[in-house]
C-alpha cells in the first residue's frame, strides 16, 4: 500500500510539473551594452546610471519601481515600503493590502520599537481573513526581522503610537502567485500562509533567472512540513527536467546554502494536505561571477564587475573593497588609502607615505601634482635659448609645467669666472662676464614642498660663450646710438665701450693698473688746477699794485708843478713885474695842468690822506705868497 501512494504521488508530480514552462532554458535576459553603471555601483550623477537615478553616490531605482537584473532596469513592482516615519503620533491607522485574485500578500517586518510600558496605546496588529498574525505586538527596539504571509489575496495591518521618542516600525510588504518568475537581484520566498501552514494541494514554483553569466544563490531558512505529504524541490535550471540539487520533507531542517551553476534556478512547493506547519521561507541573490573569477564576457560577472583580462573586476575608477566585497569608487589625490588593498587610488596615483608618514593616494617619485593629477617630472625641466656680446649673456627658457609658483636658480661657469642669479621669471641677464669665453649654465627649477610633498628639484644644463671683442675705429659708432631700440647700435656701442676699457684693463690684473693711473691722474689734475687759481691771484695783486704806483707819480708831479707855478711866482716878484691876474692864471694853467690835478684828485678817492696833504700844502703856499685872493681862489677852485 505505501508502494502505490509513493507510485501516486510521483506521478501528481510529474503531472502537474507540465504547467512549469520550460522555455527558460533559452536565456532571454538584456545585456548592458550602454557602458553606463548599473545597479547598486557607485555614482555621482544620474545621467551615469542605467536606472537614471544616482541616489545617495549609488544608481538605484525610483520610488515604486525596483531593479529587474534579467531586463537590467526598474520595472513597476509589486515591493512597497511601509513605515511609520511619516506618520503623526497620536492617531490610528488601519492598511488593507488586497492583491489580484489568485496571489497572497506578504509581509516582511524587520523594525519595530515602541514604548513598552504602554503597549495598549502603542502596538501593531495583522490578520489576514483566515490568520492573525500579530495581536497588539509591542516590543522596544526591535529588529528581528518577521515574515508574515496571507492563504489568499487580502491582508489587514493596524497601527497606532501616542508616545514620542519611539521609531514605531518599518517593513514592505509585496504580492506573490502560485508560478513565480523573479528577476529581481534578490528577494524572498515564502509560501501562503507562512508561518501558520497552508491549504492543500497547492503547486507553487518560484523561477529565478538571471543574464548569462550570472548565477542564483539560495538560502533556505526554514522548512516545516508534514512528512511525505509536503515536499520541497530545488533545481538547477529553469524547469524540472533540470538537475536537482535539493529536496527535502519533514520538520526537522537545517539551514542550507545553495548556488546555481547556470543562470537559471527552480524552486517547487508541493502540498497535498491542509496542515499547520510553517511551510518554506528562503532568500535568494542573483550574482555574477564573483571578483577575480575567469570570465570571456562582462556578463558572466556580478552587476558591478567588469570582464577585464578574462577576469571579472571593478570598473574604471572603483577598486575591490575585500572587507565589504563591493567594489568602491576609488579615492582622490591627498586621501587616507590602506597600501594593502590595490587600485584604491584613482587612476594615475598611487598609495604611499606623504611626508608626515601618512598613508595617501599621491603621484610618485617621479611626477609632480597639479589641480589633482599626476604629470612626469620632466616637465618641469627648462627648455633654453640665449643671446650672446661681449660680456652679456642673455638667457631665456620656457617649460611645460602646469605650476605657476615655480622659482629658478641660474649659475655659471667658466675657466676663470662664476657666479648665480635667482628669477621668478623664465628669462635673465647675465653681465660681467669674461669676453670670448665659454660659460656652462645650470637652470634649476624649484618646486617648493606642501602638505604632501617634500621639495623637488630639476636641473638643466646648457652651454653659452660670450662674443668677441669688437674694434672702436672711430667716434661714428656711438652717433644717434640713443635712437636705435632695436638693441643692435646700443649693444656695438656698449662692445666697443667696453673693447675701450678692456684694452686699457686687459685683465683683472691690468683693471687694477688702470685705476691706479686714473687715480693719478685726476690727482695731477687737481694739482694744476690749484696752480692756476694761485698764479691768477698772483697777477691780479700785481696789476692792483702797479695801480697804486701810478697814482703816488702822479701826486708826485703834482707836488713839483706846484713847486714849479711857486718859484716862478717868487721869481717874478723879485724882479718887480707884474702881471695881470688873468695872466698869471693863464700862465699857470698853461703851465701846470692844475684843472687836471684837481680832477685825478676827486677820481682818486682810495688816496684820501696823501690828496689832503698836497691840497693843505698848495692851500698854505698860495696863502702865503700870492696876496692876491683872486689867483688863491682860482687855484683853491
Amino acid at each position: 500500500m505505501r508502494i502505490i501512494k509513493c507510485t501516486l504521488c510521483l506521478l501528481f508530480v510529474v503531472f502537474n510539473s507540465a504547467k512549469v514552462s520550460v522555455t527558460g532554458a533559452d536565456n532571454v535576459c538584456a545585456n548592458n551594452t550602454t557602458g553606463k553603471l548599473e545597479f547598486g555601483m557607485d555614482c555621482t550623477t544620474n545621467t551615469q546610471c542605467t536606472t537614471d537615478l544616482c541616489r545617495y553616490t549609488r544608481c538605484s531605482c525610483p520610488v515604486g519601481t525596483s531593479y529587474d537584473s534579467c531586463s537590467a532596469k526598474c520595472t513597476p513592482r509589486n515591493e512597497y515600503m511601509i513605515s511609520s516615519l511619516d506618520l503623526p503620533i497620536g492617531n490610528h491607522y488601519d492598511w488593507t493590502f488586497i492583491g489580484p485574485v489568485g496571489s497572497y500578500v506578504t509581509l516582511v517586518l524587520y523594525d519595530v520599537d515602541f514604548n513598552t510600558n504602554n503597549c495598549q496605546n502603542n502596538f501593531i496588529h495583522v490578520t489576514s481573513m483566515y490568520d492573525t498574525f500579530l495581536i497588539n505586538f509591542c516590543a522596544k527596539n526591535d529588529t528581528t526581522v518577521r515574515y508574515f504571509a496571507s492563504r489568499n489575496n487580502v491582508m489587514g495591518f493596524t497601527y497606532r503610537l501616542t508616545d514620542s521618542g519611539y521609531r514605531g516600525f518599518r517593513g514592505m510588504y509585496f504580492m506573490q502567485s502560485n508560478h513565480n518568475i523573479l528577476t529581481n537581484s534578490s528577494g524572498y520566498i515564502i509560501s501562503p500562509g507562512f508561518p501558520n501552514g497552508c491549504f492543500d494541494h497547492l503547486n507553487i514554483t518560484w523561477h529565478i533567472s538571471a543574464k548569462a553569466g550570472h548565477f542564483v544563490s539560495l538560502r533556505l531558512l526554514e522548512i516545516n512540513n508534514p512528512e511525505m505529504y509536503d515536499l520541497v524541490y530545488v533545481f538547477d535550471g529553469p524547469s524540472i527536467l533540470s538537475k536537482q540539487i535539493f529536496n527535502f520533507t519533514g520538520t526537522n531542517f537545517t539551514r542550507r546554502n545553495l548556488t546555481s551553476t547556470t543562470n537559471n534556478m527552480l524552486i517547487m512547493f508541493r502540498s497535498y494536505i491542509s496542515y499547520s506547519g510553517a511551510g518554506v521561507l528562503a532568500l535568494y541573490t542573483i550574482q555574477g561571477q564573483a571578483y577575480g573569477h575567469v570570465c570571456n564576457t562582462t556578463d558572466e560577472c556580478s552587476d558591478d564587475l567588469v570582464c577585464l583580462g578574462q577576469v571579472c573586476s571593478c570598473r574604471v575608477d572603483f577598486f575591490y573593497d575585500v572587507t565589504t566585497k563591493q567594489c568602491k569608487k576609488t579615492f582622490p589625490h591627498g586621501a587616507v588609502c590602506v597600501p594593502s588593498i590595490s587600485n584604491m587610488c584613482a587612476v594615475g596615483l598611487t598609495c604611499l607615505t606623504d611626508r608626515n608618514n601618512i598613508s595617501r593616494c599621491l603621484c610618485t617619485s617621479h611626477q609632480y601634482e597639479s589641480l589633482g593629477s599626476c604629470y612626469t617630472d620632466s616637465e618641469l625641466t627648462t627648455s633654453v635659448s640665449s643671446k650672446s656680446f661681449p660680456n652679456v649673456i642673455y638667457l631665456s627658457w620656457t617649460t611645460l609645467s602646469r605650476r605657476s609658483d615655480l622659482t629658478y636658480f641660474v649659475s655659471w661657469v667658466s675657466s676663470s669666472d662664476s657666479g648665480q642669479t635667482t628669477s621668478r621669471l623664465k628669462e635673465v641677464y647675465v653681465s660681467g662676464l669674461t669676453p670670448h669665453e665659454s660659460y656652462i649654465f645650470t637652470i634649476t627649477s624649484v618646486l617648493p614642498s606642501d602638505s604632501f610633498y617634500n621639495i623637488k628639484i630639476m636641473y638643466t644644463t646648457y652651454i653659452a660663450a660670450t662674443d668677441e671683442l669688437p674694434e672702436c675705429k672711430n667716434t661714428s659708432q656711438w652717433k644717434d646710438a640713443s635712437s636705435d631700440y632695436n638693441g643692435t647700435s646700443i649693444s656695438s656701442n656698449l662692445s666697443c665701450a667696453n673693447s675701450s676699457l678692456s684694452a686699457l684693463a686687459g685683465n683683472k690684473e691690468d683693471k687694477e693698473d688702470t685705476i691706479k693711473i686714473v687715480l693719478i691722474v685726476v690727482a695731477a689734475l687737481g694739482w694744476l688746477v690749484a696752480l692756476t687759481a694761485l698764479v691768477t691771484m698772483t697777477i691780479n695783486c700785481l696789476r692792483n699794485k702797479k695801480n697804486k704806483g701810478t697814482q703816488a707819480n702822479e701826486q708826485s708831479v703834482m707836488s713839483v708843478t706846484i713847486k714849479a707855478t711857486k718859484n716862478e711866482y717868487k721869481n717874478m716878484s723879485q724882479s718887480g713885474q707884474r702881471q695881470p691876474e688873468e695872466e698869471i692864471y693863464v700862465n699857470a694853467v698853461e703851465s701846470h695842468p692844475v684843472v687836471q690835478l684837481n680832477s685825478r684828485l676827486e677820481s682818486n678817492q682810495t688816496s684820501t690822506d696823501n690828496d689832503n696833504n698836497v691840497y693843505d700844502e698848495v692851500k698854505f703856499t698860495h696863502s702865503e705868497h700870492i696876496p692876491d685872493t683872486n689867483i688863491y681862489r682860482n687855484i683853491e677852485s
